[in-house]
């Protein structure tokens, strides 16, 4: 066994060295095929060939047919020039066209902003007339009731012409008079109740000593009391005329303050008589001070009354003139009469007052303010409830995909306790670990799944139980609101109401109002072009700036055409060399394709690179520039004509202008040919080999 293992060993090892020198064989067959395509490569007619640093310097050798495509370019481009020309004329005419229709828009709109601004100097002026009036209609009645009273006492006719003027001046004097009296008055007061003070302090002493006599007697009363308890009639006879004597004392202390009493209150009687002399006095005085102000006030205010008078016959005047020259200059430009859009306004107007009014009554409804509170409470768990609802399709998500992914780790653990399992019975300690680690990672991966879903189950029916929470308070809350709508409640009109019927009444009101506004939006359509004529304006000119520029890319690529069909006529240097080194660009081909230059052109309008020459979604470009067509023909011949040129100068051909005419390149790519099928039959019979070697295993 041994030996035909050793066999068997040598004879792997010659068919391995057998194998190694047919894959060096195979990979030195697949390098020759490879650079056998490098070299074989074809050459295309739009790269000259490499050559020398320097050409040989040629002639000019445009073809006839060279020579009229750029004459047909110029053509071309001087036609564009005409039809730019035009576009610039037509863009023109629409600037002016739309000049002068913003002109009349601007004189009407300035009219209608003059009539509307005289309307509401005139409500002003209307409103602040009806404010005078009734001012001085206050004002007026307070100073005649002034004026007649004092033409009654002052003995002058109260409607003359000067009553104002003579019954300030008898209010002046009821001031001079009762000031002059509140002085008098006030100097016997204060001399009385510096009198009364005095005799307070007399009194007070007097009333003093009275109050201490009459203790005394009765102490001495007492003491007579206890003698003749006491059988001690010589103390008794004592006492007795110690307590007459202190009896006629305190019969004339008794006497004095009575007096001083009666003094005092004498003199409070003077203060209060001239305390009320003062007070009549002051009160005359405001009162003729009030009638002098109510006076003055009468004559400002019909002084105001005067100018609110002219101020609203000025307005009134004023909207009658702006009104005229509203109609005249919507006359003169031709455009619609606004007083059915007028009328369509007010339709307008009345409807949002009446729909203003059932706002009212709804604000003024006592329970309106349950309805608020019910509806915003509605509206707040109706958000709560759409929210929360969103959170339990997303726990549902959650726990959707833990389920999958629970499912998923089972079925990798079962199929790794079914792998260990499968071991058999002299599986190497390795295979039984590697086992038994695959069933401990799906194993962990499994009880992860499962806590994760267990945590997303506890979201989910969390989530759910606040979902029917809400949708309970949002059942509670519609009740409320429905009942706070229902409520019944006396309007202003003394009708039994309730804000549900003022909210139907509303909704056709509503209704009413959409349609009015949808009448005056329509009605309006007859006036876009007033609203529209700056916007047209703005347009005609931009338009015209295009076309301008439009017609100075005409003129340029006229002007390219033209010295490019020049240079085909030979009125270029026919001297200038060409650099090989940096073919020219074939049209229609990006020669910066193969770069990373993210450079482009800023006045292009489709990002190509700058060396793209070419045509791209319908535009053409020169060197990344973009031009007409007419231009990007021109450019080509020129470039054509120059490739031929350089090939022709360096290969020194003297049939240059037969190959110019015929623009064809000599073919070089089939002379490996040979090369490139001997190279495959050499690696199939490698191969071949190589698969021989293998059966014999």
């Amino acid at each position: 066994m041994e030996n035909r293992n050793n066999a068997l060993h040598y004879k792997m090892y010659k068919s391995g060295k057998s194998i190694v020198y047919a894959g060096l064989a195979t990979t030195a067959a697949l390098a020759g095929l490879v650079l056998a395509n490098t070299n074989a490569t074809a050459v295309h007619a739009d790269t000259a060939p490499a050559t020398e640093q320097t050409a040989t310097p040629a002639a000019s050798t445009a073809t006839s047919a060279q020579i009229s495509a750029a004459q047909k370019a110029v053509s071309d481009a001087s036609d564009q020039v005409t039809s730019a020309s035009a576009a610039v004329t037509s863009a023109q005419s629409a600037v002016n066209s739309a000049e002068q229709l913003n002109s009349g828009v601007t004189a009407v709109n300035s009219a209608n902003q003059a009539y509307k601004d005289a309307l509401a100097n005139q409500s002003n002026a209307t409103s602040d007339w009806v404010d005078a009036v009734n001012s001085f209609q206050n004002a007026n009645s307070a100073a005649q009731e002034n004026i007649d009273f004092a033409a009654q006492h002052a003995g002058f006719d109260a409607s003359s012409k000067n009553a104002a003027s003579q019954a300030t001046a008898f209010y002046n004097g009821v001031v001079s008079d009762n000031t002059a009296v509140a002085s008098q008055s006030q100097s016997d007061y204060d001399a009385a109740s510096a009198s009364a003070k005095s005799l307070q302090t007399q009194y007070n002493v007097s009333s003093a000593n009275a109050q201490d006599l009459s203790d005394k007697v009765g102490a001495i009363q007492a003491q007579m009391d206890a003698a003749a308890v006491a059988g001690d009639k010589d103390s008794l006879a004592v006492l007795g005329g110690t307590k007459q004597q202190l009896l006629n004392q305190l019969a004339t202390a008794n006497a004095l303050t009575s007096k001083l009493q009666d003094e005092l209150k004498k003199q409070q009687d003077i203060m209060a008589y001239h305390k009320q002399h003062i007070a009549d006095a002051n009160g005359a005085i405001a009162n003729a001070k009030k009638a002098i102000a109510n006076i003055a006030a009468a004559k400002s205010a019909a002084s105001e009354l005067n100018a609110a008078v002219a101020k609203k016959d000025a307005a009134n005047k004023a909207v009658v003139a702006a009104e005229n020259a509203y109609v005249k200059v919507m006359n003169n430009y031709n455009l619609p009469n606004s007083q059915q859009l007028q009328k369509l306004e007010d339709n307008v107007a009345s409807d949002a007052t009446l729909v203003a009014a059932d706002n009212n009554t709804i604000s003024a409804a006592p329970e309106y303010a349950a309805y608020s509170a019910a509806t915003s409470n509605v509206n707040s768990l109706s958000a709560k409830v759409s929210n929360q609802t969103a959170a339990v399709s997303d726990a549902q998500a959650a726990v959707t995909s833990d389920t999958a992914a629970v499912s998923d780790a089972n079925t990798a653990y079962n199929s790794a306790v079914a792998a260990q399992k499968a071991l058999p019975s002299d599986a190497t300690e390795e295979q039984q670990i590697a086992a038994q680690k695959a069933v401990n990672n799906a194993y962990e991966v499994q009880q992860k799944a499962l806590q994760q879903l267990q945590v997303d189950s506890a979201k989910l029916g969390t989530a759910k139980k606040t979902l029917r929470d809400y949708n309970k308070l949002l059942d509670a809350a519609k009740k409320a609101q429905s009942a706070a709508a229902n409520a019944k409640f006396t309007d202003a009109n003394g009708n039994q109401n309730s804000i549900a019927n003022v909210l139907a009444a509303k909704a056709q009101h509503q209704a009413a109002l959409d349609a009015a506004q949808a009448k005056l939006d329509a009605a309006k359509k007859n006036l876009a072009s007033a609203s529209d004529a700056q916007a047209a304006l703005d347009d005609a000119n931009a338009q015209l700036t295009v076309a301008q520029q439009a017609l100075k890319d005409a003129q340029t690529n006229y002007q390219n055409a033209l010295d490019a069909l020049k240079a085909l006529q030979g009125n270029t240097n026919p001297d200038q060399p060409t650099n090989p080194d940096q073919p020219s660009d074939k049209p229609g081909q990006n020669t910066g394709d193969n770069t990373n230059n993210n450079t482009s052109d800023t006045n292009n309008k489709d990002n190509v690179a700058p060396n793209f020459t070419g045509e791209k979604n319908g535009n053409y470009y020169v060197n990344g520039k973009q031009v007409t067509k007419a231009a990007y023909d021109a450019h080509v011949a020129a470039q054509s004509l120059a490739t031929v040129k350089t090939s022709a100068s360096v290969k020194g051909a003297s049939a240059a202008a037969t190959a110019n005419d015929s623009k064809a390149l000599p073919q070089t790519g089939n002379e490996n040919a040979s090369a490139v099928v001997a190279l495959g039959a050499v690696s199939a019979m490698f191969g071949l080999g190589l698969a021989a070697k293998k059966r014999e295993f």
